[in-house]
């Protein structure tokens, strides 16, 4: 019996994360979106399912949807983008872009975004055939224009829910109007 109870112990105490253990932790109301990836040769995730980016070119703005995010790193073609002609800013209302399939891809970002640390849940999104989880990204940059002006991922948007109570929302109409974002404001 007593051996029994050590055993036990011993194999608790094995199995709980230790103060030096670098796994992050997942908040609840977090989904482990990389979870869906897999590991490539240098042991970065590489996620395969589709994306939306939110990207800020030196003097213009795109929504760019990505069929693999794995592989969005190079510039976008076909109907796979909507560009405006200004700098947008992307946060704090519900703002939408309609692609040339005519798929409406909605989104809406906290106003104070910017303020989070890098991958944290920002914000949804909705293609009115799936629901995305946004993510304020690092501002790396994802791929370079034709005049070789650096674009950058300022938010990207992955397929899953999260179910905090702060973005509980009624499904959108598709009677609902597209607004676009708004320009940045200069200082």
């Amino acid at each position: 019996m007593k051996l029994a109870v050590i055993a036990t112990f011993l194999a608790a105490a094995l199995a709980m994360p230790s103060a030096n253990d670098p796994t992050p932790v997942v908040e609840r109301d977090e989904i482990n979106i990389e979870a869906r990836g897999e590991l490539n040769e240098r042991g970065n995730i590489v996620r395969r399912v589709e994306g939306v980016h939110l990207v800020n070119c030196p003097t213009y703005s795109l929504v760019v949807y990505c069929p693999n995010d794995g592989n969005c790193g190079t510039y976008p073609t076909g109907g796979n983008i909507v560009a405006y002609s200004y700098l947008a800013a992307w946060e704090g209302a519900t703002y939408g872009a309609t692609f040339t399939s005519g798929v409406t891809f909605s989104w809406n970002i906290y106003s104070n975004a910017q303020s989070y640390a890098n991958y944290r849940n920002v914000g949804w999104g909705d293609n009115g055939y799936t629901s995305f989880v946004c993510r304020k990204d690092d501002k790396h940059t994802i791929f370079y224009n034709s005049a070789g002006g650096a674009c950058k991922s300022i938010y990207y948007c992955l397929p899953g829910t999260w179910s905090s109570a702060l973005l509980k929302r009624e499904p959108q109409s598709t009677a609902t109007p597209v607004v676009p974002p708004p320009a940045t404001v200069s200082p």
